[in-house]
């Protein structure tokens, strides 16, 4: 098409420090799944407020996500409670267990909410999902009050002690790329139950009574070298990521408050930047990307629409999925970059709402 991208959807941030911490490693020769990657697990686990031990690091976000789900014993004719506006990798992973997925709504904040989820629930539901997206929290209290297992999905969402915690019965992250921070691939479980962390580890490493239940997906002390140098600096990813949502609310807001109505400014760490638009994504997409910038829908299916050709239950998920657009606000972004970025963004939403 001819186009100039300037601003991806995404960048990995990588440092001199991320390089060097890599290259020891592989000098080492010791690259494989070893005293790096323990390392690694123990200072996340606690710098997201678990305790040593407690984290299991595996070779992907949906490989955390199954193991966190066998750990519960969750397993044929179980039920497991997702929400509909969520990446398929989350059915997946509740597929792999043997479980089948139940499928919620969510609120106008894109992030589930526990009234929907208690609708859902049945004599078979043995856990819930709870993804935090986009950066934007789930209330976390009010699913713990239902009793039930949760899997607090962080992939899209953490902060560090003493700011913020793990509450769900397992709490999973993605360190893919694009993510919070990255490993290039890899994921982790973290859990405060000592049992559930270490039935998580033997599922990993294949020391369960139960060799069908083995998860082949390990996490390399290489990648593990390149998590343990992003961890050190990731205060600053967050502060990054802040300073851009002010500059960004400063700038759309000026066009209109509605934009970023719903994007709460507290219980945020501000992973990506959703906006409403009418028409969303499908209809604008093309226009910012001859402007030189990648954004993005926020999720590309309904998951419920794999089992019901209907929105009826799923009636915000359906409006969120033709309004939103996600614009990308990552810590790598240069200041000219992120000065292009606000400007035309501004530009292409003035033009949008002017109806020109």
């Amino acid at each position: 098409m001819g186009m100039n991208l300037r601003i991806p959807y995404s960048r990995a941030w990588i440092t001199k420090s991320d390089l060097a911490a890599v290259r020891n490693v592989l000098a080492s020769g010791q690259i494989s799944q070893g005293s790096i990657t323990k390392r690694f697990e123990n200072e996340f686990c606690l710098a997201v407020g678990g305790e040593n031990g407690g984290g299991v690091g595996v070779g992907s976000g949906i490989a955390a996500l199954i193991v966190a789900l066998w750990a519960l014993d969750i397993g044929p004719g179980d039920e497991v409670i997702i929400p509909s506006y969520i990446c398929r990798e989350v059915t997946e992973a509740v597929i792999a267990s043997g479980a089948k997925p139940i499928y919620c709504d969510v609120g106008l904040q894109w992030v589930v909410t526990v009234d929907d989820v208690k609708s859902r629930i049945s004599p078979y539901t043995r856990a819930v999902i709870v993804p935090h997206l986009f950066g934007i929290y789930a209330d976390m209290t009010s699913f713990i009050s239902l009793d039930i297992p949760i899997i607090e999905d962080c992939s899209q969402a953490f902060n560090l002690m003493p700011d913020w915690q793990i509450t769900g019965d397992i709490a999973t992250f993605s360190f893919r790329w694009s993510k919070c921070m990255t490993t290039g691939e890899g994921g982790m479980a973290v859990s405060k139950n000592p049992k559930l962390a270490s039935r998580m580890r033997c599922f990993r490493d294949g020391f369960d009574a139960r060799p069908h239940r083995r998860l082949g997906a390990p996490l390399s002390d290489l990648s593990s070298a390149l998590g343990l140098s992003q961890l050190k600096r990731y205060p600053d990813f967050i502060e990054r990521r802040r300073q851009f949502a002010v500059l960004y609310k400063h700038y759309l807001d000026k066009i209109d408050k509605s934009l970023l109505a719903d994007v709460p400014f507290e219980q945020n760490m501000f992973y990506r930047i959703p906006i409403k638009v009418p028409g969303g994504w499908k209809a604008h997409h093309m226009t910012f990307l001859e402007k030189g910038i990648a954004v993005n829908p926020g999720v590309l299916e309904l998951q419920h629409l794999h089992l019901v050709r209907s929105n009826v239950g799923f009636c915000v998920s359906a409006e969120l999925i033709n309004q939103t657009i996600v614009l990308p606000i990552y810590p790598a972004i240069s200041r000219k970059e992120q000065r292009y970025c606000l400007e035309t963004v501004s530009h292409v939403l003035e033009t949008i709402f002017s109806g020109n």
